[in-house]
């Protein structure tokens, strides 16, 4: 094409007709040249065929396969779960003196008891918010444990666990327990919360003792047989006969 020429956007079907509307040969050549090449483009490829779905029998299939994967995964926690109250339970029954579960069922832990939380109840409405709570947590401690102070956090976590009824704060009903927990948690060094959660199982064990006509005797609670009612002995103990062949494997 020579120097200048272009490539009309359209000329007529005929060649001659181009010629004689004043359109150049080559402009008509070049015209039909760019037409030619956009007609052989390669058409767009087809979209991919899309996946065929399952079958019934192959969503049921999927479907008890992670059914079981999470049946094995809360049976796993549970009996991490049961270990732990296990533990608690053997710390509580070798580590706390009898004169200290004595004095958790004394006249006078009772009568402490009234004094902190009279005390710490600053507005005397009878019922002590994380505020008030956490310093009375510090006194007991110090007067347990001297040594480092309880962080809000802490007290915030129990009072979480002991508001039985979900009021946001510790009524009187709620509080001896909550110290009673705080003085076991100190004599075996542990969380106050983690000891909570047994503790609360503990006393629902002893009252289901109590309900049956069974009785009970002692000055503490019964060791729960596990929090978790999903975690029976015989299934805990199959689940670590797996493990530990999973371990030898």
């Amino acid at each position: 094409m020579g120097a200048g020429a272009s490539i009309p956007e359209t000329i007529p079907e005929s060649e001659e007709t181009a010629l004689q509307a004043g359109f150049t040969q080559e402009q008509i050549d070049a015209y039909k040249a760019s037409h030619a090449t956009a007609d052989s483009a390669p058409a767009e490829a087809a979209p991919a065929a899309t996946e065929l779905e399952a079958t019934p029998e192959e969503a049921a299939k999927a479907a008890l396969a992670i059914q079981n994967q999470m049946r094995v995964k809360e049976a796993k926690a549970a009996v991490a779960e049961q270990r732990v109250v296990n533990s608690i339970g053997n710390d509580i029954a070798t580590k706390v003196t009898v004169e200290v579960q004595k004095r958790l069922n004394s006249f006078e832990f009772t009568q402490m008891c009234q004094e902190e939380f009279k005390k710490a109840d600053a507005n005397g409405d009878g019922a002590l918010v994380v505020t008030e709570l956490l310093p009375a947590m510090n006194a007991i401690k110090e007067r347990e444990a001297p040594g480092p102070t309880i962080p809000l956090e802490t007290a915030d976590a129990a009072l979480a666990e002991f508001d039985t009824d979900k009021s946001g704060a510790i009524e009187y009903e709620e509080f001896p327990m909550l110290v009673k927990v705080l003085i076991l948690a100190l004599n075996i060094d542990r969380h106050v919360v983690e000891v909570g959660k047994y503790w609360l199982a503990a006393e629902a064990a002893r009252k289901d003792l109590e309900a049956s006509g069974k009785g009970f005797e002692g000055t503490m609670p019964a060791k729960p047989r596990a929090l978790s009612p999903k975690a029976p002995l015989v299934a805990m103990e199959s689940m670590e006969e797996e493990e530990e062949e999973e371990e030898d494997a």
